[in-house]
């Protein structure tokens, strides 16, 4: 069986339309896959303020510096993580809030424990406090003095 040039060209012309609407289609269903197991599998990310079960605070090795170091959970069944630490200075206290975000895709089923420690300059005969944002809105409260 021959083809002549007319028949090829356009034999040809109807493989590529054929593979490119293939490609096309291929194209729109990873998308759709794509979208459906990132919104309707749980892979949706939300944000939350963590709550703190307690600040500790000693002495560091500088003079007028004291190590805060704050306890709790970020989650209790391990689909979250911490995302950032809000800080924020109001006249003599320092507020902190601790950003937690779900990963409903990542879960370990294991607690994620909070331990975040920072160090916190506070001058000799200065009364600084320092808070800790709670999911209720409360603050759990410590009160720093120079070491």
């Amino acid at each position: 069986m021959s083809y002549d040039a007319p028949q090829l060209c356009t034999a040809s012309a109807k493989r590529a339309r054929l593979s490119s609407r293939l490609a096309q289609t291929l194209t729109a269903s990873a998308m759709l896959l794509v979208s459906a197991s990132t919104t309707g599998c749980g892979l949706q990310h939300s944000e939350y303020t963590i709550r703190a079960d307690s600040v500790g605070v000693s002495p560091s090795a500088s003079t007028e510096a004291v190590s805060i170091r704050v306890h709790g959970f970020v989650a209790r069944d391990g689909c979250g993580k911490l995302e950032r630490v809000e800080s924020s200075v109001r006249q003599d206290t320092l507020v902190r809030r601790f950003v937690g975000e779900t990963r409903r895709a990542l879960c370990i089923q294991m607690p994620v424990s909070l331990d975040y420690t920072e160090f916190v300059y506070v001058p000799a005969g200065a009364a600084v406090v320092y808070a800790v944002q709670q999911p209720d809105g409360t603050k759990l409260v410590r009160l720093l003095s120079p070491p």
